[in-house]
This record gives C-alpha cells, structure tokens and sequence, in this order.
C-alpha cells in the first residue's frame, strides 16, 4: 500500500470515528448512572463526606465543560468524546511504535472506529474513554 493510500485510509477510518459518535448525540439523555455522575458534580465534597465513592479526577475535569454553549447532555459529555477520538490515532501510532504493518496498523484503526464498546463509551459520560486513551 502506498503511503498516500495510507494516509487516506487513515483519515476516512477517522472520519467514520467521528461520524458514528457524534450522530445524534444531542438526542442522547442522561442515563441513571450518568445522572448520578453530573448530581456530584453539584456536590462531590458532600458525597466524599457521606462515604459515598466518587470519581474525584474525573469530576475535575468534566467541570469545565458546562461552560460550553451546547445541551448539558452534549457539553458533559464532550471530554469522553474528544477522549475516545483521540485514541483511534494514538492507537495508529502505537501500532506503528510497535512496529505493526501498515495494513495491520490500519486495520486496528478501522476495528477501533467502529467496535461498539469504543463507540458507546465515547458516547456516555463515563471516565472509560479516558483510561484507553491514557
């Protein structure tokens, strides 16, 4: 394969990344856990206080977001989503690292920007996008 080719394939698997995530995620509610998530963030150092366990860095860092001007479904959400994007060519590059095959290197990718589980945490405001990326 060439590396034009390449880089073509590249960026098309990254933009059908883009696509299957952000379609519809305005449309998205809250589900019950995500709920839980954005009420500690009204109240983390009461929850702390009360025993109750708390994503305390993950708080920290979705906190910013409702300053966005989009839906608070959306807004709350945008770091799990630029999270999960960038992992798709993190995943590239640590192929590459690895010394993977341009084909293979481009076939994780493309798995990547469509496997459902990737696609649904990018989705939800949960800190798992966050651990596959780091």
């Amino acid at each position: 394969m060439s590396p034009r080719a390449a880089r073509i394939s590249l960026a098309a698997a990254l933009a059908v990344g883009v696509v299957v995530r952000v379609a519809f995620l305005s449309a998205k509610p809250f589900w019950r856990d995500e709920a839980w998530v954005v009420l500690l963030l009204d109240d983390a150092a009461g929850a702390v206080a009360g025993g109750r366990p708390v994503p305390l860095g993950f708080l920290w860092a979705v906190a910013p977001a409702r300053a966005l001007p989009l839906p608070l479904e959306v807004s709350l959400r945008w770091l799990p989503l630029c999270a999960g994007l960038a992992f798709l060519p993190a995943l590239a590059r640590l192929a590459t690292e690895l010394g993977a095959a341009t084909t293979t290197r481009l076939a994780a990718v493309w798995l990547a920007a469509g496997l459902p589980a990737l696609v649904y945490y990018s989705r939800e405001l949960k800190p798992y996008g966050l651990d596959a990326l780091a």
